[in-house]
């Protein structure tokens, strides 16, 4: 067998580099899958990691404003030598208290907050140190016959695969005195209330099992009460979170009884509510005894928002004083001719059907005294593009009970609800 020639040799030489630079560009398609895989996948690591951190931080947040400033120190220690927070889970404050007053969690230590802050930036710079390994890896691969190519290649991926980013955890927290009672919800108590209250709620499902909650009526008066809750704690220049609002709301219904920071502060809106009329009155200022009056049927206390509203009537009336007519709206519901709708609120893959507008009990219970005529329903109907029984279904979420047997051409105004 002869000796090969030159050209033989070259063209050997010059098919096995083809093949290799071939083979590389395939391997790059199959190095961009994998390497796409591998980010989901420590993507997925890291939001998981972050939200449980941001939960952690969530219930500090929330077990500091119980305990109060002063036990904040013991509570940073408490957290930073492997305290878990879900052992206060069905203890009252006093109890939380007992256990931070243990001799281990006197010596000051750092805040935790800041802390945990750290932890979910370096878990986001280990696990992007992770990727990025990875992406080395099959840069390594390259020979000086498909350097050229694998190194564009893989800097091509890195761009689209892209980084892990990291997300905040906010550190601050406003701690003040913290609650003196042990009357006050738990965490668990908290947790109840929420599972109670998205019970209320009517589940419906379309052809592709996709689900849709309604308000129920119990729905709704739990949002009512919460609203009316809300208000109270305005006027006594103080505030309450939604899970603490939303807990006295759902503890209330059906049990007067019930007590708490928010229960005892709407109670107390009363009488501050009383003074603030008494000194309108003295300062011969009906447009404020007028307001008060409206706050009062806001929130509920109807006997003496009527009382103080005859009250207001004999006043003027002894005053020589004529009400104007925006006098008279701030004391009785404004009747407007706006037709009711719905709208969605979205939480996660769950789509709640609410009325457009907030809808007081007060306006509710005066919606139902009013009879509802065919040409009303119309104007739903339209307005809604839905028919007639979906229409008298939102009607009947804005508290109108009166419906008609037979067509009438009247049209019945609509009480709008307060946006």
């Amino acid at each position: 067998m002869g000796l090969l020639s030159f050209r033989d040799i070259a063209i050997g030489a010059g098919e096995a580099y083809l093949d290799k630079r071939q083979e590389a560009k395939k391997n790059i398609i199959d190095f961009s899958t994998r390497a796409f895989n591998k980010a989901e996948e420590l993507k997925a690591k890291y939001q998981e990691g972050y939200e449980a951190k941001k939960k952690k931080a969530d219930d500090f947040k929330f077990v500091a404003t119980r305990v109060g400033e002063s036990y904040l120190p013991q509570l940073n220690s408490f957290m930073n030598q492997g305290g878990q927070l879900e052992q206060f889970n069905d203890l009252d404050i006093s109890q939380v208290k007992n256990i931070l007053d243990e001799p281990q969690y006197k010596e000051k230590q750092e805040d935790f907050l800041p802390t945990l802050s750290q932890q979910n930036k370096l878990s986001a710079e280990d696990l992007n140190k992770d990727l990025q390994n990875q992406l080395n890896i099959f840069n390594n691969t390259a020979s000086v016959f498909t350097k050229d190519i694998i190194t564009k290649g893989v800097e091509g991926v890195r761009a689209d695969v892209g980084t892990i980013k990291e997300q905040d955890i906010d550190t601050r927290v406003a701690v003040g005195p913290g609650v003196q009672t042990s009357t006050q919800p738990t965490i668990s108590d908290i947790n109840k209330s929420k599972t109670t209250y998205e019970n209320t709620k009517i589940v419906t499902k379309d052809d592709l099992n996709n689900e849709t909650l309604t308000n129920s009526a119990t729905t709704d008066m739990i949002d009512d009460k919460k609203e009316q809750f809300k208000l109270a704690a305005q006027i006594s220049g103080t505030s309450f979170n939604d899970d603490l609002l939303l807990n006295a709301a759902v503890s209330s219904i059906g049990n007067p009884n019930y007590s708490d920071d928010v229960t005892t502060i709407y109670n107390e809106s009363l009488s501050i509510l009383e003074n603030e009329y008494a000194t309108a009155k003295e300062n011969n200022d009906t447009n404020q005894m007028a307001a008060v009056i409206n706050q009062l049927n806001l929130l509920g206390f109807i006997n003496k928002s009527n009382e103080l509203n005859t009250d207001l009537t004999n006043y003027r009336e002894k005053k020589g004083i004529e009400a104007d007519t925006a006098q008279e709206e701030e004391v009785e519901q404004t009747i407007t001719t706006d037709i009711p709708g719905t709208k969605t609120e979205r939480k996660g893959k769950t789509v709640s059907v609410v009325t457009e507008d907030y809808v007081s009990p007060e306006q509710k219970d005066a919606n139902s005294k009013v009879e509802v005529t065919e040409d009303f329903i119309k104007q739903v109907m339209e307005k809604n593009n839905v028919d007639r029984n979906r229409a008298m279904e939102i009607l009947q979420m804005y508290g109108y009970t009166q419906f008609p047997t037979r067509e009438s051409n009247v049209g019945v105004p609509f009480l709008a609800g307060k946006k």
